[in-house]
């Protein structure tokens, strides 16, 4: 499915604006502090229930509320689609004027890859980054991983805050018991799934690198197992073990939540050894390889979202960015930039049709 128009009204800088949307690429032309990649985050609403930062700063200065409706082409169940939010009553998502019943049901229905010039934390931030990157992508492909990973995470702070609460002294144990049990029970499905989704993800991800840089460098990804055998019982042992290190940190020191992915070129960090192009370029590589999951494995195009881009990169690797787009991604592309001649100029060299260009400010 795709867009054909986005209107915004108390969203962010946006107290009303309205933005037309092509089937294929469209770039949103503008000088920095337009609004361009609020118009990204409302379109990755729709599509993932939230946005890039936490509801409440998506709101206009002084607005009691914010919406977001994406009319929808035709030929679908439903003509519109709304986001709400309202902070005394939370968020709500409409199919036209029907609220969903869950909000996490919506997940997978639109998938959805945003690039932002904040993910560089993806490549150079910490684990709790790639984690959550990691999170994002497996749950809107797989609804049992949602649900195993909710089950998990939510456990996990209440095992916390039981730890934290109990200060020095021994916890419940009864409670620990439970807490432990729910831990266990979900570690299983997360583990395996993370480690399909490795082995399948690579090979994807190799290749949309060494298109978009043009050389022979070797990427590679390295998962960092925090739980060599995710079965109920050994997992639960493995708690038990750690329980005196969890009383004295007040927190679970050890479980899959520790896991990391190590981001490697040449065999080496690229987060301490990468240059700046580099690491642009093993972020690009990172994302597109994920639409190209999300598209094999839901078999529909997800909503490509691309902001700033072509910031830091140069002439060579944008060329050889919006070559790859043009044979890989089938879905709706919208890419903002301060640029439309450099827009123009990379999607020419395609061989592409012009993009439908909307100027903001």
């Amino acid at each position: 499915m795709f867009f054909q128009r986005v209107e915004l009204t108390h969203f962010r800088c946006h107290t009303a604006l309205g933005v037309d949307l092509a089937p294929g690429l469209t770039a949103l032309v503008g000088r920095n502090g337009v609004g361009k990649t609020a118009v990204l985050e409302a379109l990755h609403c729709l599509a993932f229930t939230r946005g890039f930062r936490p509801d409440r700063e998506l709101l206009e200065r002084g607005a009691a509320y914010l919406q977001v409706v994406g009319r929808v082409a035709p030929g679908y169940a439903y003509q519109t689609l709304t986001y709400a939010f309202v902070p005394e009553r939370g968020k709500r998502l409409l199919y036209d004027q029907l609220p969903a019943a869950r909000l996490a049901d919506h997940l997978g229905r639109i998938p959805v890859v945003a690039v932002l010039p904040d993910d560089t934390r993806l490549v150079q931030g910490s684990g709790t980054d790639r984690r959550a990157w990691l999170d994002g992508l497996l749950a809107q492909q797989d609804a049992h991983y949602l649900a195993a990973l909710t089950r998990y995470q939510r456990a996990l702070e209440q095992r916390n805050a039981l730890l934290a609460h109990a200060e020095g002294r021994a916890p419940d144990p009864a409670l620990l018991a439970h807490y432990d049990g729910v831990l266990a029970e979900a570690t299983g499905p997360i583990v395996t799934l993370r480690r399909r989704f490795l082995a399948a993800f690579s090979p994807q991800f190799h290749a949309a690198y060494r298109a978009i840089a043009q050389t022979d460098e070797t990427p590679g990804l390295a998962w960092v197992d925090a739980v060599d055998d995710p079965s109920p019982a050994t997992v639960a042992e493995a708690l038990a073990h750690a329980q005196r290190a969890d009383r004295a940190a007040g927190r679970t020191t050890w479980g899959l939540h520790r896991e990391d992915l190590t981001l490697l070129l040449g065999g080496l960090p690229v987060r301490s050894h990468g240059s700046q192009g580099q690491r642009k370029t093993y972020l690009l590589a990172l994302k597109l390889a994920q639409y190209a999951y999300l598209h094999a494995a839901l078999a529909t195009a997800p909503l490509l979202l691309l902001d700033d881009v072509c910031d830091r990169l140069d002439e060579h690797r944008i060329a050889a960015l919006f070559a790859y787009l043009a044979a890989h991604v089938a879905g709706q592309t919208v890419v903002t930039d301060t640029s439309e001649a450099r827009i123009r100029a990379a999607v020419a060299a395609t061989g592409l049709p012009e993009p439908y260009v909307q100027r903001l400010g």
